[in-house]
C-alpha cells in the first residue's frame, strides 16, 4: 500500500506460491486494476502458463531458469541455452 501511495505501479511479490499464487494476483487485480506483478518464489515450468496468463503479470524469475554455476564458471554458451529453454516456455 505504502509504494501504491508512493506512485509505485510494478511489484515483485515474492514467495508468490505461499502468498496465494495465481488465486492472490486474480483478487489483486480486481482491486488495483493497473498494477502489474513479477512473482517469484514457488514459479516452476508446470505452473509458469498459469501466472503467465494474468492480466497483471508482467513477467516472472524463478532460479529453475539458470543454474547458479554456470554463471560463475562463466559458460556463456550454456546460459545462453538455458535462457532460450526458459523462453521457449512461455505461452
Amino acid at each position: 500500500m505504502l509504494g501504491y501511495a508512493l506512485g509505485y505501479r510494478r511489484f515483485k511479490l515474492f514467495p508468490a506460491e505461499v502468498s496465494g499464487g495465481v488465486k492472490a494476483l486474480k483478487a489483486f487485480a480486481g482491486a488495483f486494476p493497473g498494477i502489474r506483478f513479477c512473482p517469484t518464489g514457488g514459479v516452476r515450468p508446470d505452473n509458469l502458463s498459469d501466472y503467465m496468463a494474468g492480466s497483471n503479470v508482467m513477467c516472472v524469475g524463478g532460479s529453475w531458469m539458470l543454474d547458479p554455476a554456470l554463471i560463475r564458471s562463466g559458460d556463456w554458451p550454456c546460459v545462453e541455452a538455458a535462457t532460450a529453454e526458459a523462453l521457449a516456455l512461455l505461452p
